[in-house]
């Protein structure tokens, strides 16, 4: 069985990275004639970063699991509203983008069956848009408190982990 939690030295990391994009953004708008190029830059750090910024900053103070993996199936809350049993897994995927390693859960029940938070909903099925499939849900050990090797030999104790089938670059640029 593995238990995982939020790793607080990571999301610190994560906060203060996010923060200090948002501090460049303003200082940015604070320059006397900044260029389009750099008054894009700076509003895409602030709108994409502050709100980031809180949402890591929050994640801070949670002290629960956050990912369980067991003989009864997988539970990520960062992206499931309910377990989801191996029974519903019908194939399992890893793959690498850019030196983070991402599991993909491919389902045979509709995804709403796992995921009750439209919000979440939302956000998983955009794993199709970036090729992980419609009806997947996806797990990495970003921010947490275990390594993917970790995540990996817990998922392949109960479930086998096939190959992405297309191409990966891991230096940059697309997958497909």
């Amino acid at each position: 069985m593995l238990s995982a939690r939020y790793s607080k030295s990571k999301l610190a990391a994560y906060v203060l990275l996010s923060a200090a994009f948002v501090l460049i953004g303003i200082w940015i708008l604070g320059q006397p004639d900044p260029s389009a190029e750099a008054l894009f830059a700076a509003w895409v750090g602030i709108v994409f970063f502050g709100p980031g910024a809180v949402v890591l900053g929050r994640r801070l103070f949670d002290n629960g699991e956050v990912l369980r993996i067991d003989r009864m199936g997988v539970f990520d809350t960062r992206a499931m509203s309910r377990p989801v049993p191996w029974s519903a897994v019908e194939k399992m995927t890893e793959r690498e983008i850019r030196h983070n390693v991402i599991f993909t859960l491919h389902l045979g029940p509709p995804l709403q069956d796992f995921v009750g938070s439209r919000a979440k909903r939302t956000l998983s099925s955009l794993n199709g848009l970036f090729g992980f499939g419609r009806n997947s849900l996806s797990i990495a050990a970003n921010a947490l408190n275990v390594s993917t090797d970790e995540v990996r030999a817990a998922l392949a104790a109960h479930h086998r982990i096939g190959d992405y089938e297309g191409t990966v670059t891991t230096s940059g640029g697309l997958w497909r």
